[in-house]
């Protein structure tokens, strides 16, 4: 009979041990195996950020308590300051601090309440009145455990609109750092332009009063110079005044707000720059890479999930305990005692309908955001656009007449044509030109830095952003040396399911394994030694074939050219139990478990529980479209080949956000392949591991 695959509830040929997997699921699920470290969050979020912004913040390390990237005199750089700001200040690290209390949620979400223990202990009043009663009882309630899968779903979301929103404040900080850093750039350029044109009028007023006691001037030509003179000291003062404010601001920003404000900024060569999107790309730049966008539909999922646990919670408590009494006589019994909270006054209508009514705030939050993402990048595009045409504008014609005027004034003093005061006007128009345009260059890098916020911090096509993922590809080929492309989180999140890459171009280098699903969510992909496997659910059945044109919308992979084959130990035949196991089979075979790195396993497998997805249309992305996406299957007594990755820093990028191992396998007749969600393994597996001398 052909296995039909189902959803959610598994209704397959091969079946595993009910039994086993059961009590697997209970003392997984009621346990907790949730890790409360939140660093893979945290680097999931500096990874983001980096990505974003070209600096990753090293949010592992302390804060500096002195100075030590920048000794405070030299020059500073933009990329000095944004390091420095997003490692040293002190409220983006108390922000960092919420994805560990997000990650305590999650973890607390998939606990069970603990069990009640109730001793009972009655003496008579008299020896008359009877003996003494001894009663004991325990009582678990099980209530959490259909409410258990709608509040993981909600703490999970919520972690990830955490670290999305601590990643869209530092990236407000880098924008923030940057604008600072530019205005300091060019005040400093403004001082020096104010300074040579006071030399210029200074010239001037000496050459009037020269005329002026020459009989050949009046008083009130040297009287306007000194008003010139007047008025441009004023504006110097102005423009010292708002530097030396923002020098103590970055300082501020950068951690040292007590620290000497007396240096210098050094203007960055990409503050220079002329537009380079047009208004289209920039809407959906701002629709595909706004993290506040991103954060507030997590918050969708996470109400949406809140409602579904407030549906199921008609049923306020279901216990089941045992009951031990020794009555006066001695007689002992013990029984079951089964508690039900009986939804007569409160069934739980007032809650479902608050819940249901903070989901649909929720979603038209999330409306509003994505509508105010939209507009700030038309806007901030808008005041680009400009800036850039009226630096362009001024330069081309205003500064170019001005040079000229003086080239022209020089020439005339020459022949005898025009006095020096001629040729001191020109200068100074000059300078006032360049000092305007000083101005309008700090106005378009002002523009560019708002452009990149608005549009969440890159400005770069997505076409061209596809041609450099796809070169990146191309040239991956080290040994051993993992490489991925998408991340799984905004796959699952922010829908993004586009192929970022497809195995054509990775099928030519030798040794490749790879793991990640298939584009649209329409099956999985699994690599083993050069050989392409896509599986996919057809007419209601698991079905797999070797493909090369697959795409995927995140892959991670490497090239193996060689594996040391070893027994595959017998406490590590579970996948809870081979994740434990790996760091130190890791070590023992010369490698650091600290990076990441492929294994395969071969061997047949007692149990093995799998999905594939399979798209439904019509939901919106986040975790709940991913779960329904799955299609459940169970294999029993098969041979397997298992290709998997580890890490410990990588979850929610290409291992998920539970756990440091993202496995698929392939059946051995090749009908079958898949996502892996637990196996249990017979004696006599091998586990593969890449030669150490490969590099």
């Amino acid at each position: 009979m052909t296995p039909r695959p189902t959803r959610r509830v598994p209704r397959m040929t091969h079946t595993l041990a009910p039994a086993a997997l059961t009590l697997a699921a209970l003392a997984s699920g009621g346990g907790g195996c949730a890790s409360l470290d939140p660093n893979p969050d945290i680097g999931r979020a500096a990874s983001t950020v980096g990505e974003r912004s070209g600096v990753t913040p090293t949010w592992a390390e302390p804060w500096e308590a002195s100075l030590t990237s920048w000794d405070g005199r030299t020059p500073l750089r933009v990329e000095q300051a944004l390091a420095m700001a997003l490692r040293n200040n002190r409220e983006i690290r108390g922000d960092v601090e919420r994805i560990a209390a997000s990650r305590a949620d999650l973890v607390q979400a998939g606990l069970l309440p603990n069990p009640v223990l109730a001793l009972t202990l009655r003496f008579p009043f008299d020896p008359v009145s009877g003996g003494t009663f001894i009663g004991a009882q325990v009582v678990q309630s099980f209530a959490a455990l259909w409410l258990r899968d709608g509040k993981i779903n909600a703490a999970d979301a919520r972690l990830n609109q955490t670290v999305l929103d601590v990643s869209d404040k530092a990236l407000r900080l880098v924008a923030e750092v940057k604008a600072t850093h530019a205005r300091i750039a060019f005040g400093q350029r403004a001082v020096e332009l104010t300074d040579e044109n006071l030399a210029t009028i200074q010239r001037t007023i000496d050459s009037l009063e020269a005329r002026v006691r020459g009989g050949e001037g009046t008083p009130l030509d040297v009287n306007r110079a000194l008003q010139q003179l007047a008025k441009a000291q004023a504006e110097r003062a102005t423009v010292i005044r708002d530097l030396a404010k923002d020098r103590r601001r970055l300082l501020e920003l950068i951690g040292f707000a007590a620290e000497n404000a007396e240096w210098t900024a050094e203007l960055a060569a990409s503050f220079v720059g002329m537009m380079t999107l047009d208004e289209a790309t920039a809407i959906v730049l701002a629709g595909s890479q706004r993290l506040d966008v991103a954060a507030a539909r997590s918050i969708v999922e996470a109400q949406r999930a809140d409602l579904s646990v407030e549906e199921r919670s008609r049923l306020k408590d279901f216990g089941l305990g045992a009951d031990f009494e020794r009555s006066e006589s001695s007689d002992k019994s013990i029984g079951p005692v089964l508690e039900v909270a009986v939804p007569i006054f409160d069934t739980n209508q007032a809650q479902i309908a608050k819940a249901g009514s903070l989901a649909r705030v929720a979603l038209a939050n999330y409306e509003s955001v994505a509508q105010r993402a939209v507009r700030e990048a038309r806007v901030a595009w808008v005041e680009l656009d400009s800036a850039t045409r009226l630096v362009e504008q001024y330069r081309s014609s205003v500064l170019a007449l001005s040079e000229r005027n003086l080239t022209l004034a020089e020439s005339a003093l020459k022949a005898g044509e025009a006095d020096v005061t001629v040729l001191l006007e020109a200068q100074r128009e000059v300078i006032d030109a360049r000092r305007t345009l000083n101005e309008l260059g700090r106005d378009a890098a002002l523009a560019r830095i708002s452009l990149e916020q608005a549009v969440g911090g890159r400005l770069v096509r997505p076409d061209s952003s596809a041609r450099e993922a796809t070169s990146a590809v191309a040239g991956a080929s080290s040994s051993g040396m993992v490489s991925w492309v998408g991340e799984m989180h905004r796959t699952i999140m922010e829908g993004k399911t586009a192929a970022q890459v497809r195995l054509a171009d990775l099928l030519s280098t030798p040794g490749l394994n790879a793991v990640g699903p298939v584009e649209g969510l329409a099956g999985e992909i699994t690599v083993i030694d050069g050989v392409a496997h896509v599986g996919e659910v057809r007419d209601n059945a698991f079905t797999s074939t070797p493909r090369a044109d697959a795409g995927a919308p995140f892959l991670v992979w490497a090239n193996v050219h060689e594996w040391n084959r070893q027994p595959l130990p017998s406490d590590a035949l579970t996948a809870d139990a081979f994740e434990e196991r790996l760091p130190a089979l890791l070590r023992n075979s010369g490698f650091d478990p600290a990076r990441p790195g492929p294994f395969r396993i071969e061997g047949a497998a007692n149990a093995l529980s799998f999905h594939v997805l399979h798209p439904v249309p019509g939901l919106a992305p986040g975790r709940e479209a991913h779960d329904r996406a799955k299609v459940h299957g169970e294999l029993t007594g098969t041979p397997v080949q298992l290709v998997g990755f580890y890490s410990t820093e990588h979850r929610g990028v290409f291992t998920p956000g539970s756990s440091d191992l993202h496995i698929h396998f392939v059946t051995i007749d090749g009908s079958r392949s898949g996502h892996v969600e637990a196996f249990d393994l017979q004696p006599g597996a091998t586990l593969l591991l890449p030669r150490p001398s490969n590099p």
